[in-house]
């Protein structure tokens, strides 16, 4: 069961990235987005050199378009940290997470939510990548609520 809303949201997420590389550009900031999104997914699926590979093409990307110290170009650096420290590879992943926080500080304000997710990572990885998955099951549950209020059977 899983597997096939795995499966319908990959789909999805592929056609998400079809229409913005017609509609942007194979190298665009916003094709990039879609390229972290679909990443996100494969990571979760433990499909981790699909989703390495998406995400070193968006950080190319990202760097390209806005640079290599943008504080949204340091975000991909931190989805790759947080693979790696899926994968396994703890210290690999903090490299990255301690990347992505010297980029962000000094650009963020204290508080900025991306500044504190990767500070967290650099404290507790696992209670980050915890917090997502609850994120992600909180949002369905309140979409399902909402759709179950409009169209009640």
């Amino acid at each position: 069961m899983k597997q096939g809303r795995f499966r319908k949201s990959e789909k999805l997420f592929r056609k998400a990235l079809t229409i913005r590389q017609i509609e942007f550009g194979e190298r665009n900031f916003v094709t990039a987005i879609s390229l972290s999104s679909l990443a996100k997914l494969y990571r979760k699926q433990g499909q981790f050199e699909k989703a390495e590979q998406l995400l070193q093409k968006a950080l190319d990307i990202r760097q390209t378009e806005l640079g290599q110290y943008h504080p949204d170009t340091a975000l991909i650096v931190n989805e790759l940290g947080e693979l790696y420290w899926t994968k396994g590879l703890k210290e690999k992943s903090k490299d990255f997470f301690q990347q992505a926080l010297e980029t962000m500080q000094g650009r963020l304000n204290t508080g900025h939510p991306s500044l504190e997710r990767v500070q967290n990572n650099l404290v507790n990885p696992q209670q980050t990548l915890d917090q997502e998955k609850y994120q992600s099951t909180s949002a369905l549950q309140s979409i399902f609520t909402r759709l179950r209020r409009r169209y009640p059977r």
